[in-house]
């Protein structure tokens, strides 16, 4: 994609597994996960103008979730990987846009984020 300093652009970034999970993937699923597709990205995205060395300022003026998210537990990874060792993989219902719906009693409210932004060297 090619864009023009002060263009607005609107992506539509896939989840981290690129799709490799859905609403209603078990635990067994995490056994099956190809890490190669793990992390997809959007872009890239190159800048008339911009030349090595420049400060990019990005804002972003809206962010919104799909109908459905989920959590795991990835044996070996993070940081409490030796007491969790068991794969363990949750998904939940974000179908209302406003809150996570772990179950019929628990809501925590969504508030999205942009796990990783980076440019080029």
């Amino acid at each position: 994609m090619i864009i023009d300093n002060g263009d607005k652009v609107v992506f539509e970034t896939r989840e981290v597994s690129d799709n490799q999970f859905n609403f209603h993937s078990t635990t067994e699923a995490i056994s099956e996960l190809n890490w190669d597709y793990v992390y997809p990205l959007s872009g890239p995205v190159y800048i008339n103008g911009a030349e090595p060395g420049d400060t990019l300022a990005v804002e972003i003026l809206d962010l919104k979730t799909k109908r459905w998210g989920w959590t795991a537990v990835l044996p070996g990874l993070g940081l409490l990987a030796e007491d969790y060792p068991d794969a363990y993989l949750r998904t939940f219902d974000l179908s209302d846009g406003k809150y996570i719906h772990f179950s019929e009693d628990i809501k925590v409210p969504i508030e999205p984020f942009l796990g990783t932004m980076g440019v080029c060297p």
